[in-house]
């Protein structure tokens, strides 16, 4: 791809998710509206769209410069958000619109944590997080923290898939992106511990 053509498509992107940040309303104190869940972010994104300005979206706290998240949700203004948030905290994001693109893009690329919607047409949440067990098993990988970002965290509290699928997190939109940023940080060191006292 030319120069041009990708200074093109970045300006193309920037104004999209500018645009979708003014239908949200996504102030301080006015959570935005994506679909059935609301994504509640710090600040307004409109005047904030371009890539050097992102961290204006979040607090530096919990970020984690060099990491590489993996974002699977149908739903690509959510995907759009997450990017802004979470390259704005330092991370690599790679996005997936789909649970078997989000498992095409796992299994070529060095993950260090996943977030996943849980309704999406096709391939679920349950059947990605089973595809990942079974890739990291079958080929002697370490599992990266998963974690489900999903309006229907309550109607799964306490489902036993969550123990048995290895879904380390369960967290209900409306989320603030600090909040996600936490536990994202506290997923990961809390693996990076576990694999100390394995050594």
């Amino acid at each position: 791809m030319s120069g041009l053509a990708q200074e093109r498509r970045e300006r193309r992107k920037t104004d999209r998710v500018g645009k979708r940040s003014e239908l949200l309303n996504c102030s301080p104190g006015h959570p935005g509206h994506v679909g059935n869940a609301r994504i509640a972010m710090r600040g307004d994104m409109t005047d904030r769209g371009k890539p050097d300005d992102a961290k204006g979206l979040c607090s530096d706290k919990g970020a984690r410069p060099g990491l590489t998240v993996l974002v699977i949700d149908d739903q690509e203004m959510i995907l759009d958000i997450f990017e802004v948030g979470l390259t704005g905290a330092g991370y690599a994001v790679l996005k997936a619109a789909s649970g078997s693109a989000g498992m095409k893009l796992f299994k070529e690329n060095r993950v260090d944590a996943i977030l996943c919607d849980l309704g999406m047409p096709h391939m679920d949440g349950w059947a990605v997080a089973k595809a990942i067990r079974h890739f990291c098993e079958e080929n002697g990988v370490r599992k990266p923290p998963l974690i489900f970002v999903t309006a229907w965290a309550h109607e799964i509290d306490g489902d036993e898939r969550i123990g048995t699928l290895g879904i380390d997190a369960v967290l209900g939109k409306p989320i603030t992106m600090d909040a996600l940023i936490q536990t994202l940080k506290h997923q990961i060191d809390k693996r990076g511990h576990e694999s100390d006292e394995v050594v």
